[in-house]
């Protein structure tokens, strides 16, 4: 009796193990046989969407919350969490073993980057690049990779300690019509041709933001995004405009663009008259209504102590209800 009491209970274990295993249905593929396919992003001094604090001269790129990537035309689900590495989930994408990856939320298409001219930052430190068309590439092998640039950039350091007013807006321009803003598309390695503005303005809300005291080897105060363009003939002015409505000019020559660069401008903005041999800086009187200027002012200059993109020579750009440029 025991027997037959051990092989009925042996029976009944089977039984309900073999219907339990029937209630569990596999993960079957979408009905296009595509699968979630998840990639595994780095980041390292050439890689990115957010500046990092700077090591050894170098800014590193690092993932930042809401980013997302494509792949094959697809847009994956957008990150949570920034930071050094992120995972991307595509819920419905063909298996392969390689992956052209794109990070790009501005353009178009996948493949095609869109630099606004006007950009926007809301904090001091709080970079919003992507949102300001920088564009990333890849190819993900194993289901990682490492992004590349082929966006430029520049970091802004500017500093003051008598100038309280806070800063609106920097506008940096550049002369003989090389653009610096605009939509191209990505092939070969590289962006192509670009159409669009030779003026880019980075706004920093209705209220501003205020200039530190001190510069700043580490921290990046605020940056751009440009496309790579040759501006090595070319001269660059950028305009910085405060809440009080002063005007701060800069000039200096220009240099080659190169796809991931930061050069870095580290200008002490003050108001006392300094001559420099360096770059050329003017502080522009507000402009007033019913005002006209027949001649120039008197300005008032300071060096730079790390001039933005080299050094330059460009005509300043017409300031509203001022009659004729500033001469420098």
């Amino acid at each position: 009796m025991k027997n037959y009491l051990y092989i009925l209970c042996a029976f009944l274990l089977a039984f309900a193990g073999c219907t339990k295993d029937a209630d569990v249905e596999p993960i079957a593929p979408a009905p296009d046989g595509n699968t979630q396919v998840v990639l595994t992003g780095f980041s390292g001094r050439g890689t990115r969407t957010g500046f990092g604090g700077a090591e050894d001269g170098a800014v590193p790129f690092l993932w930042s919350a809401g980013d997302y990537i494509w792949a094959r035309n697809t847009r994956s689900e957008a990150i949570a969490e920034g930071g050094s590495q992120a995972t991307f989930v595509f819920e419905s994408l063909e298996t392969a073993d390689t992956y052209d990856v794109f990070y790009n939320l501005t353009g178009p298409a996948a493949a095609t980057a869109l630099i606004p001219a006007e950009q926007t930052q809301q904090a001091a430190g709080e970079l919003n690049l992507g949102q300001n068309g920088d564009f990333g590439y890849a190819t993900a092998q194993n289901g990682t990779f490492t992004l590349e640039h082929a966006t430029s950039y520049v970091w802004f350091d500017t500093y003051s300690s008598d100038v309280t007013s806070n800063l609106l807006s920097i506008t940096l321009s550049v002369s003989g019509g090389q653009t610096i803003a605009g939509e191209a598309a990505f092939a070969d390695g590289k962006l192509g041709d670009c159409k669009g503005s030779s003026s880019v303005t980075l706004s920093f809300g209705e209220e501003g933001v205020a200039l530190p005291s001190q510069s700043n080897d580490t921290d990046v105060f605020a940056a751009m995004v440009l496309y790579p363009a040759d501006l090595s003939t070319a001269t660059v002015s950028i305009v910085y405009k405060f809440a009080d409505g002063s005007v701060y000019l800069q000039t200096t020559s220009g240099k080659t663009l190169t796809p991931g660069s930061r050069p870095k401008s580290s200008p002490r903005l003050q108001a006392t008259s300094q001559t420099v041999r360096s770059s050329t800086w003017v502080k522009l009187p507000s402009p007033r209504p019913n005002f006209r200027w027949t001649s120039p002012a008197r300005p008032i200059f300071r060096r730079s102590h790390c001039p933005v993109i080299s050094r330059l020579s460009l005509p300043a750009p017409t300031i509203p209800g001022l009659s004729t440029a500033v001469r420098t």
